[in-house]
């Protein structure tokens, strides 16, 4: 985040006063939140080599339904 800080990210985003602070601060809290069960649920399977595609799988899955249109009509 900070070398997106040299590279200009608050001029591109408009970002004002604390407002990049307060991403950051986000940001942590979200990648906090999922790393710690990540981590114990990986331990737990011990087994990288199916975890990791495993969830490439289920990314793949959620951004594909976050892009098919609801009424199920073709992307543009």
């Amino acid at each position: 985040m900070a070398a997106a800080r040299l590279r200009g990210f608050e001029e591109d985003l408009n970002l004002h006063g604390t407002q990049f602070a307060t991403l950051l601060s986000i940001f942590y809290v979200g990648y906090v939140s999922t790393q710690v069960p990540s981590n114990i649920f990986l331990n737990y399977t011990g087994r990288p080599s199916l975890y990791l595609p495993a969830c490439m799988v289920v990314w793949g899955v959620v951004r594909w339904a976050v892009f098919v249109p609801p009424d199920g009509s073709e992307c543009p």
